[in-house]
């Protein structure tokens, strides 16, 4: 199996993927899974999700630890390219090779998997998705905003922009709007 995508897409996804300091959750503990989706390359780290273009013969998904793939993002690949391939239990990146878990499925499972991600719910009354452009969990559906009773300023500049660009999804943290379709 391989894939390959370009370094500053799969160092970028990392970066944008890695959680923020002070947290609960131990770097080593992550699990990372990487599959080809359609074109792209989906990377998800402890339910967070981020896609990138990538080609490959990649049928499934490659799970392993987070912390074996942040050396990457201090110490960039050399190559534009980089090629991830996985053999005998080893995900091979460049010259290093990690132990990882393979798993063959066929590609609607994949996007099963990859959708179930993409809207992990949290706890709060409003349910945030992760937004495309940053990658960071502050995506908004506009059916959650407009029925509130006091939207915070954040929420009204989203609205506005829903309103010029016919968004159905906007994030709060970077202000970016995208439309979202049901797939029934």
């Amino acid at each position: 199996m391989w894939l390959e995508l370009t370094t500053d897409d799969f160092v970028n996804a990392l970066k944008r993927l890695k959680p923020k300091r002070g947290g609960s959750v131990t770097i080593s503990k992550l699990e990372t899974q990487i599959s080809l989706i359609d074109g792209e390359a989906v990377i998800v780290v402890n339910g967070a999700l981020t896609k990138c273009p990538g080609v490959g013969d990649w049928r499934g998904f490659v799970c392993l630890s987070f912390g074996f793939l942040l050396p990457f993002t201090k110490i960039k690949p050399k190559t534009e390219m980089l090629r991830l391939e996985y053999t005998d239990g080893k995900l091979k990146v460049e010259t290093a090779k990690i132990t990882a878990v393979w798993i063959e499925t066929s590609p609607w499972v994949t996007s099963q998997l990859a959708e179930a991600h993409l809207n992990n719910l949290l706890p709060e009354k409003i349910s945030y998705r992760f937004c495309p452009a940053c990658g960071k969990r502050k995506g908004m559906d506009l059916k959650d905003i407009t029925n509130r009773t006091r939207p915070t300023q954040s929420e009204k500049t989203l609205i506005e922009i829903y309103k010029t660009t016919k968004s159905t999804h906007g994030c709060i943290a970077c202000g970016h709007g995208w439309i979202e379709i049901a797939l029934v």
